[in-house]
């Protein structure tokens, strides 16, 4: 007896073991797409790209990456950044500067800033060390580089630190020194920046800079102490809030083109866009107003168009576009309209009248793009290497027949397009022919007794159909949305689902919590109705009862917080009875 007592443990921790290590499957390479911020053209016609990313066509690159001449990643360039990268800038030596979020770069710590050479090495000795985010870098080509951001000191922690708030011109040899003298001293963050041969323009969102008043937008003398241009002061403006600059671009013919949130300059409407002369005190060029009517993020001159790309938004209705061109007249060109679905944050030219475009999209012009696209004269996008995030999963639900619903943030799943949504075969592989596209990923998922699905989330389409947070899908076959299942809310955005024994359909949000028929067009029970005064965030099944989660003080008038239990076994409540919770 004694033996087989001796052998009881090491069987149990061999079971323990067993029980903590996963199965082969599933395990699915689930991928979404990448952002990027910035993009440098390589003397050599390649490209180095930053961001926040974690591979670029299935390669790990952390934050940064480089292209060579034939658009094909570089497999020996790969100084990983830990965090993310907002700008970049290369000299004449191929020398790259790179600014953003990370403290360490290539193993080497690095406070937001780094210098690498061409073969993506750190330069051991250039540390200028702003602490704080790094935005925009500006190289003048004369030994200097502006830097631009979030910082309001400089060099090493502690007491050795130089106040240096949010702009600083430092050395780009030896140690990368500051220019302590020269000091505009902006009272908040610095978001864009274009040099002349003597003056630096500043965009952010600042209401002074330089010693005097300046909303947004400032030009510096490069001499001296940087103090701002007495004369030239344009007034940008965005009623009620503080203006912000994103954008600037030299014309070299005595204008800049700004772009930024605002809704005025001079007094005169302008959504986000201006072009602004250079002369008096900084006229408003009013024939100039393509109206892109959103968020301009990065303007880009080149081949007589005016490049622009940004975050895009929904005015009346309409989507407008993330990426757009523009006459050197002021008119948008509508024949070239690549139609981001996402955000554009970086452009270059490509030399041959088309554009590298940037951003946190993942399709454009039609095509499947992660956060990176070739776009050519006419508005078409060619391959380019596919810039990827790490995915998330956001809700699975087990179907009777063994299958299995994922949904999250997704849009390629072992090779497979699956966009934000994948069933799962009992043997735990994708479903080649279930495929279901949503603009958004589901939150919540339920089935019912035939297996179909219901899904909640902040989605407004599903399989090409309008559907406002709440959809029903076909759980077997092909899947697909039901045509006709879509329950009027009267407004209310749903939160949770669950589906009972008897197919109905519970869905609960903000203040509200119903009972709804899983055929037909949901109708919903109104003889059902047990209010809460707060949110409901999550709900389930257990037999007759109804688990009711969230943030309410009362529902169905009882003063019950935060979770309730309804008994739903038989045939609910009689007409005009309220629902009634119990514990």
């Amino acid at each position: 007896m004694a033996r087989h007592l001796l052998f009881l443990p090491l069987l149990l921790v061999a079971l323990s073991a067993h029980a903590q290590t996963p199965l082969a499957r599933p395990d699915l390479d689930l991928r979404v797409n990448g952002a990027i911020n910035a993009l440098a053209r390589a003397p050599d016609g390649g490209m180095v790209v930053g961001g926040s990313f974690v591979s670029v066509d299935g390669v790990a690159r952390t934050n940064l990456a480089r292209l060579r001449s034939d658009g094909t990643l570089d497999p020996d360039w790969n100084p990983s950044a830990d965090a993310s990268v907002y700008t970049l800038a290369m000299d004449s030596n191929a020398n790259i500067y790179v600014g953003g979020q990370f403290t360490h770069i290539g193993g080497i710590a690095r406070g937001y800033l780094a210098k690498l050479s061409d073969t993506g090495v750190v330069d051991p000795s250039w540390n200028p060390a702003p602490a704080g985010l790094v935005s925009i870098l500006a190289l003048d080509g004369a030994g200097s580089i502006y830097v631009g951001g979030s910082f309001t000191s400089v060099g090493a922690d502690g007491s050795s630190a130089t106040p240096h708030s949010h702009l600083a011109r430092f050395t780009t040899d030896a140690t990368g020194a500051l220019d302590v003298a020269w000091n505009p001293a902006p009272n908040g963050s610095v978001r864009a920046l274009a040099l002349d041969a003597a003056a630096i323009y500043v965009g952010g969102q600042f209401s002074s800079i330089g010693g005097v008043t300046r909303n947004g937008l400032a030009r510096l003398a490069v001499s001296s102490a940087g103090s701002a241009d007495a004369t030239w002061y344009p007034a940008i403006s965005n009623s009620p809030s503080l203006p912000v600059v994103f954008a600037l671009m030299l014309d070299g013919a005595g204008s800049i083109y700004v772009g930024g949130g605002f809704n005025m300059v001079n007094g005169t409407a302008r959504s986000g866009l201006a072009k602004i002369s250079l002369a008096d005190s900084g006229t408003l060029q009013a024939f100039w107003n393509p109206t892109p009517g959103s968020y301009i993020d990065y303007v880009l001159l080149d081949g007589g168009y005016v490049y622009l790309g940004g975050a895009g938004v929904t005015i009346n209705g309409v989507a407008l576009p993330t990426l757009m061109r523009a006459t050197a007249a002021g008119a948008a060109d509508p024949a070239w309209n690549p139609s981001a679905n996402g955000p554009v944050a970086a452009l270059i030219a490509d030399g041959s009248g088309g554009v590298y475009a940037g951003g946190g999209f993942s399709s454009i012009a039609g095509q499947q793009h992660y956060a990176l696209a070739h776009v050519d004269g006419t508005g078409a996008a060619s391959a380019t290497p596919d810039v990827e995030a790490r995915a998330t999963v956001n809700a699975m639900i087990k179907q009777h027949d063994g299958g299995m619903i994922v949904a999250g943030n997704f849009l390629r799943a072992d090779g497979l397009t699956r966009t934000h949504v994948l069933r799962l075969l009992p043997d735990d592989t994708i479903d080649p022919d279930w495929q279901v596209a949503f603009n958004a990923p589901p939150l919540r998922l339920a089935v019912d007794s035939a297996d179909d699905v219901f899904a909640v989330g902040q989605f407004t389409l599903v399989g090409g159909s309008f559907r406002q947070g709440l959809a029903k899908l076909r759980g077997h076959g092909s899947g697909g949305v039901d045509p006709t299942w879509n329950p009027d809310l009267a407004g209310n955005m749903p939160q949770a689902v669950v589906v009972a024994g008897d197919d109905a359909v519970y869905l609960g949000g903000f203040s509200f919590l119903g009972k709804y028929s899983d055929t037909g067009n949901g109708a919903r029970d109104t003889t059902w109705n047990p209010i809460p005064d707060n949110q409901i965030t999550a709900l389930a099944v257990g037999g007759p009862s109804l688990y009711v989660a969230g943030f309410f003080s009362t529902i169905a008038g009882q003063p019950i917080a935060h979770l309730a239990k309804f008994d739903v076994s038989h045939a609910w409540i009689p007409h005009g009875t309220p629902a009634r919770p119990f514990r």
